[in-house]
């Protein structure tokens, strides 16, 4: 089996209270000791857990499910929720949790591909997340904050250039859901987008070079190189009976790959555009994919897809394409270098 073996000690008091089945309260207070994990993925990794503690209070009612406390407790990540549902509806939701990639990088240092004589000192990634009703709308803030990773590699000093932040803010109705913003920022890329039921947008731009970079201070990548700049672009737009028409592009100015010193993808453009229809029904459910186009432009060619008549995989059927024309020109000379 590829599943890790693992061992250790599990112990703990777990207590059910109340009357009958309208009235429970669950109590669970558990800790785990000298937990090892070996073979399986983890490759020649063999991470161990001195400790670890798990509590959990709730109540529950007719109509009401709290969580008062939840809290995980361990050297790779700290927890701590609590909530609030009525009537299968949440109204209160709150959630913080700390995830240490420096133990994670000390514990996983092969299956994470851990760039040798590397040791990472610093890394907590904290992610806070809120969910709140309002009259008949759920509020949801969600944020993932890596402030900073460092470490050494023999005597030198390790830092990413920038932070990692992550923010998603929006809400969702009975019929209707908005995303108020998407927000990433770092030194390598940079992502907004926004959106409802209506249509929405979103931009990304990336230096692929500045992202290896960064990862290649920590971690081995096995011989790749890459470069290029580049811009991805997605706009969705409301039409007439629950349509929706989507347009994209995807532009990677001096885009090049190789591996090993074998070039893959020699420095050039690489560049695709994309449209199609999207038919939904009231409830937002993707019923049917009309009239779609992609182009693309690169080192090995260009070509185009036209389709249409796109049907949606069922219990009885698989998804297919009653109309398609591809056109396309390659330079097989190009080509041939891959194989």
């Amino acid at each position: 089996s590829d599943a890790p073996k693992g061992e250790g000690v599990i112990h703990g008091d777990v207590t059910l209270t109340g009357d009958g089945l309208s009235k429970l309260a669950l109590k669970a207070n558990l800790a785990g000791h000298d937990v090892k994990l070996h073979g399986g993925p983890l490759q020649s990794d063999t991470p161990s857990i001195d400790t670890f503690l798990f509590d959990l209070s709730l109540l529950t009612n007719d109509k009401e499910v709290e969580i008062e406390t939840l809290t995980v407790d361990s050297p790779f990540l700290t927890a701590n929720v609590s909530a609030k549902t009525s009537d299968i509806t949440v109204q209160t939701l709150s959630a913080t949790a700390k995830v240490n990639l420096a133990e994670i990088f000390k514990q996983f240092p092969a299956t994470l591909a851990l760039k040798e004589g590397m040791k990472v000192s610093e890394g907590m990634i904290d992610i806070d997340t809120k969910l709140n009703t309002v009259d008949a709308d759920l509020l949801f803030q969600v944020s993932a904050h890596l402030k900073r990773l460092a470490g050494t590699s023999g005597t030198k000093k390790i830092a990413l250039n920038k932070p990692i932040n992550i923010n998603i803010t929006g809400k969702k109705g009975e019929q209707s859901i908005e995303l108020e913003q998407l927000l990433i920022e770092s030194s390598f890329i940079t992502a907004n987008g926004s959106g409802n039921n209506n249509g929405g947008k979103i931009d990304v731009t990336a230096d692929i070079g500045d992202a290896l970079k960064e990862a290649q201070k920590f971690i081995d990548l096995g011989g790749l190189v890459s470069d290029g700049k580049l811009k991805l672009s997605l706009d969705v737009i409301n039409a007439e009976n629950n349509t929706r028409e989507v347009k994209g592009s995807l532009d990677i100015a001096g885009f090049k790959l190789s591996h090993d010193g074998v070039s893959i993808y020699p420095e050039n453009k690489l560049s695709t555009t994309f449209a199609s229809k999207l038919q939904f029904d009231n409830g937002l459910v993707l019923q049917s994919i009309g009239q779609t186009n992609f182009n693309f432009n690169s080192w090995y060619g260009e070509g185009s897809l036209s389709a249409s008549g796109l049907t949606l995989p069922n219990d009885s059927s698989p998804a297919a394409i009653k109309n398609g024309i591809l056109n396309s020109t390659l330079r097989l000379e190009r080509v041939t270098t891959l194989l």
